[in-house]
């Protein structure tokens, strides 16, 4: 699935519901250290800019992030705190602080 640009409010508003306000849950290119704390760019041969990262805390907030993305029409690919060079362009869910469960 390709990004559209007037995805990325609307992907952003919709994590962020699922967030119910929890901090350091949804990052996006507008926030001034989102490439640092969010993207974490490893190998700067393949520059990646996600239109959003998402912390889940369950396996309902994955599943939940995926429909946002399915109704859009943006790709996601999912990180475990290492790296990817898969598609890396839609919404980001990170595992990197998930401990003890199973997507």
């Amino acid at each position: 699935m390709g990004n559209k640009s007037s995805s990325v409010p609307s992907i952003r508003h919709c994590l962020a519901s699922i967030c119910e306000g929890r901090v350091g849950c949804v990052g996006v290119p507008a926030d001034p250290t989102y490439k640092d704390a969010w993207v974490r760019t490893y190998n700067l041969e393949f520059p990646v800019t996600p239109l959003a990262v998402f912390r889940p805390t369950s396996a309902e907030e994955v599943a939940a992030a995926v429909r946002c993305a399915i109704v859009r029409g943006v790709g996601v690919q999912a990180r475990s705190g290492g790296h990817s060079y898969g598609y890396a362009r839609g919404p980001l869910p990170t595992l990197d602080g998930a401990d003890g469960w199973t997507v």
